[in-house]
């Protein structure tokens, strides 16, 4: 059985994630993503709570900006690290690829569709990071401010998640995304 490198699936992902944050608004995954029925949202009154889609594309949007942020300080960080021009080339592209689809994905018109795609650019991320990037590419030390990043934002989209998806649903999610 012969695997692609994780670089050729980095790349992969990010150009899937690009295309699925394109999609018109009338597509046949457009459509099936109006559909679906997120979880009761929490009391009006719980500080956070999302309780429309319009809330919800605002937190999505707001954590591209987070997500931008915490990885171009993460390369900022690995810049001061004595990288070879390589390393530094992948530095490069990381930052500029993933913040660029991360905003390809928060300016999608399904703020649903845009939940997801976003869980699963952070959560694939992560892995490739931690699999390879920060280790093959960069080795551990020098992949450690990427990895870093890559948690928290993990952590963070799939809090966002918590006020919308049900527990089985982001069960469902992070199962695919796994065996991907």
């Amino acid at each position: 059985v012969k695997t692609e490198s994780p670089s050729f699936v980095l790349t992969t992902i990010l150009v899937v994630m690009t295309l699925l944050a394109a999609l018109p608004d009338n597509s046949a995954a457009q459509q099936r993503t109006e559909r679906i029925v997120i979880a009761p949202v929490s009391a009006a009154s719980q500080p956070g709570a999302i309780t429309t889609r319009r809330q919800l594309d605002e937190q999505v949007r707001r954590y591209a900006d987070r997500y931008i942020s915490q990885m171009s300080n993460a390369v900022e960080r690995m810049r001061r690290l004595p990288l070879n021009p390589a390393q530094y080339e992948w530095a490069q592209n990381w930052e500029m690829m993933s913040g660029k689809t991360a905003v390809d994905i928060a300016i999608g018109s399904n703020a649903v569709t845009n939940l997801l795609d976003m869980m699963v650019l952070t959560t694939l991320g992560r892995l490739v990071i931690e699999k390879y990037w920060g280790q093959e590419r960069f080795g551990e030390e020098y992949g450690q401010p990427l990895l870093n990043a890559s948690r928290v934002l993990e952590k963070d989209i799939w809090e966002v998640a918590d006020s919308v998806l049900t527990p089985a649903q982001q069960s469902e999610m992070l199962f695919m995304i796994r065996n991907y």
